[in-house]
């Protein structure tokens, strides 16, 4: 029984594996940080140009059976006909300096190893994978890399996407992810929900900024920080957003004082305080998928939910208790301090994580601006409730000004048509699908109207 269900994640499969351990001593190995970063670049750039024999010699003595030439070679290029041949590094990342997450784009997908070493310097553990899909615009519309945060410790490699042949100064919007570590197409399983975004939005003459998310670009470094009850969705979300629109002001096609800010899941329930810290600067706000609730309430209703379609039995009652230890923890932080909240976890988050989150009251801050707010919903979404989030959302801004609700019918969480086979389930996401084309026109008609 799974203690909570992430609003969105993505699964990535691996390939190859190769892992063995060891203790051996050399000078001549890098043992520090830094050596060993230069190290993890030099060992891609290797297999990049079929070099085995050298990366074979970089790896501990009692290990090489497992990680030999052949099998090494075998490994990686078996990796590549998935991925296609993979360019320059993307993001070399480390979590507690012995081990190294290396990306790079292929033709076909995201490469992915992990070089792990000994305190030594010796290699220990290759990993090969391929990730998400790399998606291609159609025809007459353009993108442009683009980086946000560059100048920061934490740059974030995106795109920008406009129609071709546009001129002038347009309209712009930032897609937000949601929870999990996401790329900037918003992968999950065999869907891309902010490529279909981007192309579509951009068809209609608006320019679109999407960007991978910081816990998808560095997920060891961030995961240091969750493991040691620091991180909170500033450091996740809220900060990179705010740069984004700061990219997006600097661009020749983009008018800097029509900027929307369109937040999906975990986007759209912080987009009001996104806005809030950009001192009211969004030209519009999309939410789609949101909640105006508390994160863990909506985790407890996903839970809720699961229970319900146990049969009575032993596994329902475990589950059962389960989430109810897990709601208990919750209200324990939700009712603290944030210095309480140390040291807590609910529903394996973070407890000040959860008291960072939860400090800024959505409706509240939406009903102080006039900012015209377009919200989203589909009827088949099982991890937020049309009948409890999206209504919510109805009664607390009631009396709100320049706001817009939109329910779709049959439409899942990730605005697609919801089908069997794994319907109601997220197994629905591993099948190919695309955003609806009504939900993106509607987008675009409320960006152009505003």
């Amino acid at each position: 029984m799974k203690k909570f269900t992430k609003l969105l994640g993505i699964s990535l499969s691996v390939l190859f594996v190769f892992t063995a351990c060891t203790n051996t001593n050399s000078s001549s190995m890098p043992k520090d940080l830094a050596a060993r970063l230069t190290d993890a670049k030099s060992v891609y750039n290797l297999f990049s140009e079929g070099k085995y024999s050298e990366v074979e010699a970089k790896i501990a003595e009692d290990s090489k059976d497992s990680l030999s030439q052949d099998k090494l070679k075998e490994g990686y290029e078996q990796t590549v006909q998935s991925t296609g041949i993979p360019g320059e590094i993307k993001y070399l990342d480390t979590d507690n300096n012995l081990t190294f997450s290396i990306r790079a784009d292929g033709d076909k997908k995201e490469f992915r190893m992990i070089i792990v070493y000994s305190k030594d310097g010796y290699i220990t553990g290759l990993y090969f994978s391929a990730g998400a899909d790399i998606t291609t615009p159609p025809a007459g519309i353009e993108e442009k890399d683009v980086i946000v945060g560059q100048d920061g410790n934490f740059p974030l490699r995106g795109k920008m996407t406009y129609k071709t042949g546009l001129t002038g100064k347009n309209k712009a919007v930032i897609l937000v992810h949601g929870s999990g570590p996401n790329d900037k197409n918003e992968t999950v399983g065999s869907t891309s929900t902010f490529s279909d975004l981007a192309y579509g939005l951009a068809e209609q003459g608006i320019v679109v900024i999407r960007y991978d998310k910081r816990t998808y670009a560095y997920s060891g470094q961030m995961q240091q920080l969750q493991i040691a009850g620091t991180l909170t969705v500033e450091e996740e979300t809220i900060i990179d957003a705010i740069l984004a629109k700061e990219l997006a002001a600097k661009q020749e096609l983009v008018d800097p004082n029509k900027i929307f800010i369109l937040g999906h899941s975990l986007g759209g329930m912080l987009a009001p305080r996104i806005d809030k810290e950009a001192n009211s600067s969004f030209a519009g706000l999309i939410i789609m998928a949101g909640s105006p609730q508390k994160l863990w309430e909506v985790i407890v209703d996903q839970n809720e939910a699961i229970l319900a379609k146990l049969a009575d039995g032993a596994q329902k009652t475990l589950g059962r208790s389960q989430v109810d230890a897990e709601i208990e923890k919750a209200k324990k932080i939700d009712n603290g301090t944030k210095e309480e909240a140390k040291g807590q976890t609910a529903f394996t988050l973070p407890g000040v994580y959860i008291k960072d989150l939860d400090s800024v009251d959505a409706s509240q801050v939406l009903n102080e601006t006039t900012t015209p707010v377009l919200i989203m919903q589909g009827s088949a979404d099982f991890q937020v409730s049309a009948k409890k989030d999206f209504a919510l959302y109805k009664t607390n801004l009631a009396n709100r000004a320049n706001t817009v609700f939109k329910l779709y019918q049959g439409l899942n969480h990730l605005f697609m048509v919801s089908k069997d086979p794994g319907k109601g389930t997220t197994a629905e996401y591993n099948n190919a699908n695309n955003v609806d084309k009504q939900v993106i026109k509607d987008i675009a008609d409320f960006i152009k109207a505003n």
